[in-house]
């Protein structure tokens, strides 16, 4: 399976998948249940189950940012966002969507950077994963975290996407 007249050549599992995908017009749903196997024990935190959405209209904020919040107070974890698309409104100041300063051990996993989408509604940054250049203790960076298999969409506002940084 070729991506185009001159993309990347797909073979093997991910072509079948691809194919599979084509043919249904609708990716497949990743579950929180199918999530769980990525870090064997580890709780898995649904955002649905804290109040989002996902259709792209209604602000999934505070949902997305209680999940995250869960899984920190845990220890860590996974916070599945399932398909769909997320928005999210930066609000403060610095302007913010979703922060995870000075969190530990937390993935951040979509089923796929097209069906899971966060998408920002207004100016600043949409995921905040840095933390206050002033703190040499390191308490309130970001660590051992991740985003897997999700898209990011700025829908036209300016700010940052993704903020990372270690001063």
């Amino acid at each position: 399976l070729r991506s185009g007249a001159s993309g990347p050549l797909i073979r093997g599992t991910l072509a079948r998948q691809v194919l599979a995908w084509n043919a249904a017009a609708v990716p497949p749903k990743w579950e929180a249940e199918e999530i769980s196997v990525l870090m064997p024990g580890a709780p898995v935190y649904d955002v649905r189950d804290f109040g989002a959405v996902g259709n792209g209209i209604a602000d999934d904020t505070a949902a997305i940012q209680a999940a995250i919040n869960a899984a920190s107070a845990a220890g860590g974890g996974v916070v599945c966002i399932p398909q769909g698309t997320y928005l999210v409104t930066p609000s403060g100041s610095p302007s913010i969507a979703l922060s995870m300063s000075g969190m530990q051990g937390v993935r951040i996993v979509g089923a796929g950077a097209i069906t899971s989408v966060l998408k920002k509604n207004g100016t600043g940054t949409l995921l905040n994963m840095s933390g206050p250049s002033t703190d040499t203790s390191g308490n309130t960076h970001c660590k051992y975290c991740s985003i897997e298999s999700l898209g990011l969409n700025g829908n036209t506002n300016t700010g940052t996407m993704l903020l990372t940084y270690y001063a």
